[in-house]
């Protein structure tokens, strides 16, 4: 808390004030060990999918089948889902089934990833998702985030004021922010970090009406989660008509009556 005090004498705003708040629980959750773990989750996201790993041996069982059907493409469609974190696996899976060959399995498409408030970098993202996005080879990308708005407002813990992916940007990343600055790492997840990246926001199209984009970006608004609703990165999926939604989109039919 005394290294985002202010200089003797200083008249704060309350927003100011505010803001120094967050950077001292900010600062705290790094040094009490919230980077190390925030560490740990990436990196077991990482080893999963190798040889050894769970997503690792699904991997090979896919390679499996799509050898025994004998055919030019997979004998089957793969869709991949994954809220906050599992978005570090969703990318490792992208990157090593599109491939043009991963351990001597030949890469295929992936028919679609569904990212709902994506915890992981959008460096990361260009890294394993984006190229294939690009080839084609990842046939269809659903992104939704919160909007910039409610990010900042959604509360963690009773004493943040934004959102749990909010802190991760600004303290659990290799960049950690320092107040006066507004933002810490740039996440894929995090809405002002899209529309602040050129080569981001050129990609993902906003949904409209018709043939739906290869790569479209969903915001989602607190009045689209009921009155008093909070902290709603752990929200993005539940309730059956949001669920609904996903299938559509995920298989871009009509579900239901």
């Amino acid at each position: 808390w005394q290294t985002r005090q202010p200089p003797p004498g200083a008249q704060l705003t309350a927003t100011e004030t505010d803001d120094r708040q967050d950077g001292s629980l900010e600062s705290l959750c790094r040094r009490m060990g919230g980077w190390v773990e925030w560490e740990h989750v990436k990196n077991m996201a990482e080893r999963a999918v190798q040889p050894k790993g769970a997503m690792g041996e699904t991997l090979t069982q896919l390679g499996r089948a799509f050898n025994d059907a004998n055919a030019d493409d997979w004998p089957f469609e793969v869709h991949l889902v994954g809220e906050s974190s599992a978005a570090w696996l969703i990318g490792h899976m992208v990157a090593k089934m599109t491939r043009p060959k991963s351990e001597g399995v030949q890469g295929r498409k992936v028919a679609s990833a569904t990212l709902c408030g994506p915890a992981c970098t959008t460096e990361f993202f260009k890294e394993t998702m984006l190229p294939a996005l690009q080839t084609g080879q990842l046939e269809h990308l659903s992104l939704v985030t919160l909007t910039d708005s409610v990010e900042q407002t959604d509360g963690f813990a009773g004493v943040y004021r934004g959102s749990l992916l909010w802190l991760i940007s600004n303290a659990l990343e290799e960049h950690q922010r320092i107040p006066p600055e507004e933002t810490g790492a740039p996440m894929i997840g995090i809405s002002r970090h899209i529309v602040a990246d050129p080569e981001l926001a050129a990609v993902l199209t906003k949904p409209t009406e018709g043939p739906r984009a290869r790569a479209e970006w969903i915001e989602l608004d607190r009045g689209q989660f009921g009155a008093g609703a909070a902290q709603l990165h752990g929200r993005l999926l539940q309730g059956s008509g949001r669920v609904d939604n996903l299938l559509k989109r995920v298989l871009n039919a009509t579900i239901g009556g």
